[in-house]
């Protein structure tokens, strides 16, 4: 059985700050599910995108949030 996380669960997880974790949801590099008026996120879900990010952060040298091409002053 599947462990699950909050989006504020899954901040602390990666080291960064809860507005930065919904980012990566909304934009779909950390899969969620809404569960009630909760998004919730599977650890095995969170693990591959960790795992994802990791080789990608060795290929391109980017911090955690960021993808090629995207604005460093990005609005929300």
């Amino acid at each position: 059985m599947s462990e699950w996380l909050t989006v504020p669960e899954v901040a602390k997880e990666l080291g960064v700050s809860d507005v930065q974790a919904w980012r990566l949801v909304r934009k779909g590099r950390v899969p969620a599910q809404r569960v009630g008026r909760q998004w919730m996120v599977s650890r095995l879900n969170l693990e591959k995108a960790k795992a994802y990010r990791s080789v990608m952060e060795q290929m391109l040298k980017l911090p955690f949030g960021r993808m090629p091409g995207e604005n460093s002053e990005e609005q929300v």
